[in-house]
């Protein structure tokens, strides 16, 4: 009698049948440890690819939770910042409990001086509620003195400006009620051709091809 020769390597088809059973599963890490997910790519999409359940995680987003490789688990994971539990990005505050006495309150994950004119503690301050800085308080132009010079009406606050016209020369726009020295390159002069947008400042470079052949680009100067 000759027995049936039983298959005992799967097919590819098999195989891939497998992989996509897997696949499917919901795959973690254990503990917590950076580089360490589960992820996969649908089969549906494509059906050559193929799940990798021990792809790493790396920085930015070192840490597996779940099936995502984040920024952070805890605090620990953030140096001298905070863990957000629902987005697990570092951020400088979760509560207010988490700011300093000179900045105690916390709005939008950013510690703040004030939320209110109220927490500022001074009838002649007032809270500049965009940035949560405590400023002088007014209600017309007189009141106003120094830098901040221009009343604010809608926030009974004194600004730097209200537009270019109230900006000296060296620095002559006014952005976000602030007077800067350019928006954009065409506000430089040769010396300095290029506007910093971080800073509003002009300078004489920020990449190397600004600088021409064989020079370096280093804070913001041609070398």
């Amino acid at each position: 009698m000759v027995w049936p020769v039983t298959r005992l390597v799967p097919s590819a088809n098999e195989l891939r049948r497998a992989l996509l059973f897997f696949c499917l599963i919901p795959l973690g890490c254990s503990g917590g440890e950076p580089n360490q997910i589960g992820l996969f790519e649908s089969l549906a999409e494509d059906p050559e690819v193929t799940c990798a359940p021990d792809l790493a995680c790396a920085a930015p987003t070192p840490y597996c939770y779940g099936s995502l490789c984040v920024a952070c688990l805890t605090d620990a994971n953030c140096g001298n910042k905070f863990c957000e539990p629902s987005s697990h990005t570092c951020v400088d505050c979760v509560t207010s409990g988490d700011c300093k006495n000179d900045k105690p309150y916390c709005f939008a994950q950013h510690c703040r001086q004030c939320l209110m004119s109220e927490n500022c503690g001074d009838p002649t301050l007032a809270c500049d509620t965009r940035d949560g800085r405590c400023v002088p308080a007014c209600q017309g132009e007189e009141e106003c003195i120094g830098p901040e010079s221009v009343c604010l009406p809608s926030l009974g606050v004194c600004v730097g400006c209200a537009e270019d016209a109230d900006c000296p020369p060296d620095k002559q726009h006014c952005e976000a009620n602030k007077c800067v020295a350019c928006q954009v390159d065409d506000d430089c002069d040769p010396a300095k051709p290029f506007c910093d947008s971080e800073k509003s400042e002009c300078v004489e470079c920020l990449v190397a091809d600004d600088c021409g052949a064989e020079r370096a680009c280093d804070m913001h100067k041609c070398l």
